[in-house]
């Protein structure tokens, strides 16, 4: 399958790269309001950047997101990488000519888009081992039979925060930038079922809470008292009566025969 090399804006406007013929235009509205919602509802986007100089003098931007999604209290991980455009004399002020490759661990990217964005070169390799490897090496059949790249919302709303935090001017980053590089990275990006295990502890701890589904009330049992005695066994016992021959018809005749 052909690579794909572009800048974020070329992925924002068109994912299956440029000249493609299913050129998109973003519904920027629609996910800035979802956004703001999903910000609201826990906390802000928050971000990350790390710089890394490859053997030359090359330079690299990491920059590590973390997105609020629809379970509260949980954030997806989503890293951009930013390589340094071959023409860059140091001069340009901004990063928007830097190609990009991406990581996510969003549910979304992961069954549906994981395996398209390793065919096209667009995972970053260093974080690989984070996904599940079935996710890299088999195709979604069911999610993306296509296997065509598409818009991840994650991955949106990293741009978002970008723009909105300027974070595409390299007087910004270089401001904000930790120490520690790559291998600090890594270290902080939890594996696929990590986050899983994660999510899932934190929707059941709410559930508990009452947040998810209303808790049905404990109903109180009360011990009665012992109504039958101190052998309750015996004094529920049916009592048979024992009928011999026709002793209970004989009686019956005796008793008309007195009237």
């Amino acid at each position: 399958m052909a690579k794909l090399k572009y800048t974020f804006n070329d992925y924002i406007t068109n994912p299956s790269g440029r000249g493609a013929a299913n050129s998109i235009s973003p519904p920027n509205d629609q996910f800035e309001k979802e956004l703001m919602g999903l910000e609201g509802k826990n906390d802000k986007s928050k971000f990350k950047v790390y710089k890394h100089t490859k053997p030359g003098g090359k330079h690299l931007y990491y920059i590590h997101f973390q997105i609020p999604s629809s379970t509260k209290d949980f954030f997806n991980d989503v890293v951009v990488e930013f390589t340094e455009d071959d023409n860059d004399s140091g001069n340009i002020k901004t990063i928007k000519n830097y190609t990009v490759k991406f990581f996510s661990n969003d549910t979304n990217f992961v069954y549906t888009y994981a395996y398209t964005f390793k065919s096209h070169g667009l995972i970053i390799g260093d974080l690989e081992k984070k996904l599940p490897l079935r996710c890299l090496i088999q195709k979604p059949t069911m999610r993306n039979p296509d296997n065509a790249m598409g818009i991840n919302k994650a991955i949106y709303f990293s741009y978002i925060v970008m723009t909105r935090e300027q974070l595409f001017e390299k007087e910004t980053l270089n401001r904000v930038a930790v120490s520690g590089g790559l291998s600090k990275l890594i270290s902080e990006i939890p594996s696929f079922d990590t986050k899983q295990r994660e999510r899932n502890k934190i929707e059941q701890e709410q559930k508990e809470k009452g947040n998810g589904t209303k808790q049905q009330p404990k109903t109180k049992v009360v011990k009665s008292k012992n109504l039958l005695g101190e052998n309750p066994v015996e004094a529920l016992k049916p009592k048979i009566t024992k009928i011999v021959g026709s002793t209970k018809k004989s009686s019956i005749v005796k008793k008309i025969k007195k009237r």
